[in-house]
């Protein structure tokens, strides 16, 4: 394994989860920009393809809930999908916010020193296309960065273990996460073979012995649960409210997430929503 894509975290600990979290529509610029004016210098978003096989930002392979109508991703161009509105459903205030090209978003975050963890969201049927396409885009737009650029590269996660397997043979010095909601057992040779960095995955299912048994082969984890105040920047490591798992917070990752209640603000009022954010904490 390269140095590249050595075991441990090395990124930002404080990420906001897709984009701009409850400030602004997910996997949108108007997202990346929300956490970018919070001072966060990492982001979490979704990439799917669409029709043409050109990566865009969605979570959601059906139209209805973040752009409107019916239809799917995998069954609409690229060029259709940019001139839908990904805005409005949140907030008219955000009407005419478009599905974004992965190629601009990585390119945008790239210019503005703004680190990515790039999570491969492949439609059914697509995952190992969805990997090989994604990783080579990451690559492309790392490759192509600002020689005096200071930021770490990016990182591939993914759910599907065909998707990160396609996005290891094609970018193999893009590093690379495993998402599970449970870790399942056997879990070390799925993830050693994907040549992993790190474990995504749900901290309510976790047990000390678990923790302790990734802690051990050097993975690092996220976990905890955080709730901040609005207009705040996150607090840094060790300060604000913590949940210690098993005792493990000084050495294991923690994956925080500023959640919200209750529908979310106007931009004039954008200061008085949550921004929902994943931290980290490095393994030592």
């Amino acid at each position: 394994m390269s140095d590249a894509v050595s075991r441990g975290w090395h990124y930002p600990r404080i990420v906001a989860h897709r984009g701009g979290g409850t400030l602004a529509p997910e996997n949108t610029l108007a997202g990346m920009r929300a956490a970018q004016a919070r001072g966060l210098q990492g982001v979490e978003f979704d990439v799917m393809l669409a029709a043409d096989e050109v990566p865009v930002l969605m979570h959601d392979e059906a139209f209805g809930r973040t752009v409107p109508g019916r239809g799917a991703v995998p069954l609409t161009p690229s060029a259709n999908l940019v001139r839908m509105d990904a805005g409005a459903w949140l907030d008219p205030a955000f009407a005419g916010e478009p599905v974004p090209l992965f190629a601009d978003i990585a390119h945008w975050l790239i210019a503005q020193g703004i680190w990515m963890n790039v999570e491969i969201k492949p439609a059914a049927g697509f995952e190992a296309l969805t990997g090989r396409v994604t990783a080579e885009h990451t690559a492309r737009a790392w490759a192509a960065k600002p020689a005096d650029a200071v930021l770490p590269a990016p990182l591939l996660s993914s759910f599907s273990e065909a998707a990160l397997r396609t996005a290891k043979l094609a970018a193999p010095d893009i590093a690379r996460a495993m998402l599970w909601s449970q870790v399942p057992r056997g879990w070390q040779a799925t993830a050693e073979s994907l040549g992993c960095t790190a474990i995504h995955t749900n901290h309510r299912h976790l047990t000390a012995a678990l923790a302790a048994e990734i802690k051990a082969e050097g993975y690092v984890w996220p976990h905890g649960l955080h709730r901040q105040r609005a207009g705040t920047r996150p607090s840094p490591p060790g300060l604000g409210r913590r949940w210690d798992l098993h005792g493990s917070h000084r050495s294991l990752s923690r994956r925080l997430r500023l959640t919200h209640r209750g529908r979310a603000q106007r931009p004039r009022c954008v200061k008085t929503s949550p921004l929902r954010v994943l931290r980290y904490r490095r393994a030592p």
